[in-house]
């Protein structure tokens, strides 16, 4: 019975892994590329010993565990930033990543219960970034193919979920 709910478990892993990960249309370009695809960010949410990948909406309470993995399509380095209640930004982790198939980050953070959303920044990049480079970056976009931001606004509530 609980190879069932395993293998059960592990397919809607593998279905939930394709639509975020699924290719996009193909074109007509006669650029050439090296990037087979596009870079994504997933997140883990761990409530107690249930652990779900997030849906982009489902709100975080605290104590709840966040971890990142990332499929860098072509990118070696990734920063993940936090924003603070001023604006400004805390380098949460950097670290080199494996250019293709999934990185899981080692790191897990865990919900604070401060009011408000939480908000994380992930930069992949080709070599690591200055800090002043990374604030650039954030207050202008990614400049050009050398790095891709995805910023990650995730609604929290004060109640604790079951």
């Amino acid at each position: 019975m609980r190879w069932g709910i395993g293998a059960t478990g592990l397919a809607a892993l593998v279905a939930i892994t394709f639509l975020i990960l699924r290719p996009g249309p193909v074109t007509d370009s006669t650029e050439y590329t090296t990037v087979r695809g596009a870079p994504a960010v997933g997140l883990y949410v761990k409530r107690g010993t249930r652990v779900m990948l997030w849906d982009g909406q489902r709100p975080v309470a605290a104590g709840d565990r966040l971890r990142l993995k990332v499929v860098a399509e072509g990118f070696t380095h990734v920063s993940v930033l936090t924003e603070g209640d001023a604006g400004d930004y805390s380098i949460l982790y950097e670290a080199s990543v494996e250019p293709s198939g999934e990185n899981v980050l080692p790191p897990a953070w865990e919900v604070d219960d401060a009011p408000g959303d939480e908000s994380l920044t992930v930069i992949l990049s080709r070599t690591p970034l200055a800090s002043d480079s990374i604030g650039a970056i954030i207050r202008g976009g990614a400049p050009g193919d050398d790095v891709w931001v995805r910023r990650l606004s995730i609604p929290k509530v004060e109640e604790s979920l079951p």
